[in-house]
């Protein structure tokens, strides 16, 4: 059995699905993603004897939009359902002068999510639970800590699922070209219904997703 473990990078994903809404490739309500539905469909790409150890989400919560946070917990709670472990980051207030007003503003930048990623390829070498490595990301911050994953592990397999309209050539070099790519159609295909049933509670898809 080839011990599987999916490491996919949250707002990677998310801008990714929001550029192809503003294609006109999606409707908005494709937010509402299943991650282990669409992690399993890559899985005989992987090699037939694949199979999923763990899926680790990495997100942060959007504390200063208020009307979001609840859509996002709700999000979390349904990822939470079907077995995937998040990880959460933050989200640092920066305070910026616009270079054209000279006005100084307050603006919020995710942190630590590509660190913690990182982190996480390195101890998941380490504790030698799984045999595959997959980062759904296009983010080349990750480089550094794969190319040494690879020295460190090299019995180990890395592979790259770029969200799309996030292809990467440095990390699909690095992957040695076991990498894909996801489709917006995959993200249609790949959705949790309406109204999700569990042992504890029914979680409903937000009405303005």
């Amino acid at each position: 059995m080839n011990k599987t473990i999916f490491l996919i990078d949250g707002f990677n994903l998310y801008h990714s699905i929001l550029d192809a809404v503003k294609q006109n490739k999606l409707p908005s309500s494709c937010k509402w993603l299943n991650l282990k539905s669409l992690c399993n469909s890559y899985l005989h790409l992987i090699g037939n004897n694949a199979q999923i150890a763990d899926i680790f989400y990495f997100t942060s919560y959007t504390k200063h939009f208020k009307d979001k946070i609840k859509r996002h917990k709700t999000f979390v709670k349904a990822l939470k359902s079907v077995g995937i472990k998040i990880v959460f980051g933050k989200f640092k207030k920066r305070h910026i002068m616009c270079k054209h007003c000279k006005i100084p503003f307050d603006r919020y930048e995710e942190k630590e999510t590509d660190v913690a990623i990182a982190v996480k390829i390195m101890e998941l070498g380490h504790i030698d639970c799984c045999d595959t490595i997959v980062v759904i990301s296009g983010d080349t911050d990750l480089s550094p800590a794969v190319r040494t994953f690879k020295k460190l592990f090299s019995n180990k397999e890395v592979y790259f699922i770029f969200p799309y309209h996030r292809k990467n050539q440095e990390l699909k070099d690095i992957s040695e070209n076991k990498s894909f790519n996801i489709s917006f159609k995959q993200y249609q295909n790949h959705q949790f219904p309406d109204r999700l049933m569990t042992k504890k509670e029914t979680i409903n898809k937000p009405s303005k997703w």
